[in-house]
């Protein structure tokens, strides 16, 4: 019976540390997870962060941790030359690995969050807004026909071309207030003046994914290999 009983105490000290390595662990996890986020040129502001579901310590066993992910208001991201926010972020950390005891490096982090239509006016160095049914409208001064400079709104489609890392408009349609202009004309102006939108982010970073939402453009960005420090 005494043996018994020792064999429990025994086990209950066992979960207790158990547990308590299982507590470590996840901070430590979490902690490095957020510095992921910074060391892919994302600033975010108040960071929630919890783990996926499992054991972090059976993961770690496997040789790998627990995905990652969190959420928060606001994060700065720099496209470009420009530092803008995004809003309504949300991220994932997953195929993370221990290096070294001091070193981690999450194999991706995918973020994605809303750059609104000042943020983008902004990077594109132009005028952008809701253009309605998935569009945006982007207003060009340009001399038309001889005229002088006229406000000039192009409305069209965004897509991305991740591999050159631009945005680009497609069935694009023109719209001069106060002058008629005929079909060709009108397709003359837009191969002038419609150019891709740049979407550089930092090293390792890329922008995966555009779609156009009535206040701004919702963006997914993808980091790869990130390596975290202690």
């Amino acid at each position: 019976m005494r043996k018994f009983g020792r064999a429990l105490i025994v086990l209950g000290v066992l979960a207790v540390l158990l547990i308590g390595a299982e507590f470590g662990i996840r901070g430590l996890v979490q902690s490095q997870a957020q510095q992921a986020v910074v060391s892919a040129g994302i600033k975010v502001d108040d960071p929630t962060l919890d783990l996926a579901g499992g054991s972090v310590l059976a993961a770690l066993v496997r040789g790998r941790f627990v995905d990652v992910f969190g959420g928060a208001a606001t994060a700065q991201v720099q496209f470009e030359q420009h530092q803008v926010d995004l809003h309504d972020v949300r991220y994932r950390g997953s195929e993370i690995k221990l290096v070294t005891l001091s070193e981690v490096v999450v194999g991706r982090l995918d973020v994605t969050g809303k750059l609104d239509w000042n943020g983008l006016s902004e990077v594109a160095g132009l005028s952008i807004r809701y253009g309605g049914e998935g569009r945006v409208l982007v207003t060009y001064r340009v001399d038309v026909a001889g005229l002088s400079l006229l406000d000039v709104g192009i409305s069209g489609v965004p897509r991305l071309d991740v591999a050159a890392h631009q945005m680009e408009l497609t069935d694009a349609r023109i719209d001069v207030a106060g002058v008629e202009l005929n079909a060709r004309l009108s397709q003359q102006i837009m191969e002038r003046t419609v150019k891709p939108i740049p979407l550089t982010v930092a090293d390792r970073v890329q922008v995966t994914a555009v779609s156009v939402v009535p206040d701004g453009l919702v963006v997914d960005l993808t980091a790869t290999e990130v390596p975290v420090r202690r």
